[in-house]
């Protein structure tokens, strides 16, 4: 692990938030590439992905801490240590949802449309994201005895490298995503399909990984991916319902 990738005099250079960073400007460089097929002026997904950004670390943050509120008691003030870890997607996701609607909203733009051409890019962020968790040493997972297990500094025997795990299905996400972009039958359907793959892939994730259970072997993201599942996917499915009735009836 590399939690510090290196000083500049006092300052520490954390890899989270490199990666984080780096993560943010591939989604970035990949929704311009998106928002110029559509004839979508570039400034507005500048300004959406700070909007996205700050509304994803805040929400990811405060579901994290309705979870966990013991982990912080001792030292609020690590509320603020977002680099050391204790984020949930999950809450990132809803966060940069509310977010996207504000700025939709402010601007006049369809908040399915903006959607859409993001949801490739959250996917591939992710993935590089994920990267930074592993070199900093969280979200590790439960021990294991395969070839390519990792020895984590403070924990007892290998573990799953359930970091690269996600990072690697990810991946698939964002070009899965990225080939669907042009094949599309409603506004929102992308961005949709996207929610459903990740909380597949967390889920999935989800038992290799050394996280608190609530229900037996099941974790609290695995509960949120489930809810997420059913909302997306109840979505699509009325808006595809609707979309044949409009058919019909024309």
């Amino acid at each position: 692990m590399r939690p510090i990738l290196f000083n500049i005099g006092p300052l520490a250079i954390h890899s989270w938030g490199v990666l984080v960073g780096l993560g943010v400007l591939a989604g970035v460089l990949v929704a311009r590439k998106r928002a110029a097929e559509i004839k979508l002026p570039f400034d507005h997904i500048i300004d959406l992905a700070l909007y996205l950004l700050a509304g994803g670390l805040i929400g990811g943050r405060l579901l994290y801490l309705t979870f966990y509120p013991s982990k912080f008691l001792a030292n609020p003030l690590e509320i603020f240590s977002v680099w050391q870890g204790g984020m949930s997607i999950h809450g990132g996701i809803l966060g940069g949802i509310i977010a996207g609607v504000i700025f939709a909203g402010r601007r006049k733009l369809s908040f399915w449309r903006l959607a859409d051409v993001v949801a490739p890019s959250l996917a591939l962020g992710q993935a590089v994201g994920r990267i930074g968790c592993f070199l900093n040493g969280d979200s590790y997972g439960l021990a294991t005895s395969v070839p390519w297990a990792v020895k984590f500094p403070g924990l007892s025997g290998l573990r799953h490298p359930t970091q690269i795990y996600e990072a690697v299905l990810d991946l698939i996400a964002f070009i899965f995503l990225w080939r669907r972009r042009e094949r599309t039958a409603f506004d929102g359907e992308l961005f949709l399909t996207y929610a459903i793959a990740y909380s597949i892939i967390r889920g999935i994730v989800e038992f290799f990984r050394a996280s608190p259970k609530v229900l037996g072997p099941i974790s609290p993201a695995q509960i949120a991916s489930l809810a997420v599942i059913f909302v997306a996917g109840s979505l699509i499915v009325m808006a595809r319902y609707r979309a044949r009735l409009e058919k019909a009836a024309d």
